[in-house]
């Protein structure tokens, strides 16, 4: 029979502590890595990173290759496709060549993406993110100058007195002008190819037409 008993722990029902993996500054480290608790990377690691609750990339750290985690806070580089169920946190530091998924995103200035980001949700469909296009240069158009449809119109349409000279009095006008010259120009040459008809009917019928 046992002489000491061992006493139940009080925490032996709390809920196990994330382990916390370190990459320390200086290692370089090879091979795909996977966890479930914290991992930091302060050095280098050319693999993928699956599984993690949390990955931190500090500055001066570096991951060559896919990652995916639940938060994800970089300082450092990512080159490859990130995605984080949660949320992913840039900081002013970080660079990430690579496509971006993620609930949350926060990326404060200095931070740079250099791929494409899509927002992800439950519930929802998922929707890419569309890049922001430069915003096209519009000329803006000056009105005309006072006056200026008075001296269009005298040109175009002399018949309009000066105090009449509205854009639709000018339009009526100039449409009136049009109309007359292609009525003349119409009678005129309707009138010379009837000539040779009517000097044809005036004069007599030679022996050869009488026949």
């Amino acid at each position: 029979m046992p002489l000491f008993r061992a006493k139940k722990s009080a925490v032996g029902n709390a809920p196990p502590i994330s382990t916390l993996s370190i990459i320390a500054s200086g290692m370089h480290v090879t091979g795909d890595v996977r966890c479930d608790g914290v991992l930091r990377i302060d050095g280098t690691l050319e693999g993928r990173i699956l599984g993690a609750r949390q990955l931190v990339v500090t500055v001066g750290g570096c991951v060559r290759g896919d990652v995916e985690a639940e938060e994800i806070v970089v300082g450092g580089e990512i080159d490859g496709n990130v995605r984080a169920t949660i949320r992913l946190e840039l900081q002013g530091s970080a660079v990430v060549n690579g496509n971006i998924e993620t609930r949350a995103f926060v990326v404060p200035e200095g931070g740079r993406v250099n791929g494409d980001i899509r927002m992800i949700g439950e519930g929802k469909r998922d929707r890419p993110a569309q890049r922001l296009l430069p915003t096209p240069h519009v000329a803006l158009i000056e009105p005309p100058e006072e006056g200026a449809i008075g001296e269009v119109a005298s040109e175009v349409a002399p018949g309009v007195a000066p105090q009449e000279h509205t854009p639709a009095a000018v339009v009526e006008a100039v449409t009136e002008a049009v109309t007359e010259a292609v009525t003349e120009a119409v009678t005129e040459a309707a009138s010379v190819e009837l000539a040779p008809q009517e000097r044809a009917i005036d004069r007599p019928l030679s022996k050869k037409e009488r026949r």
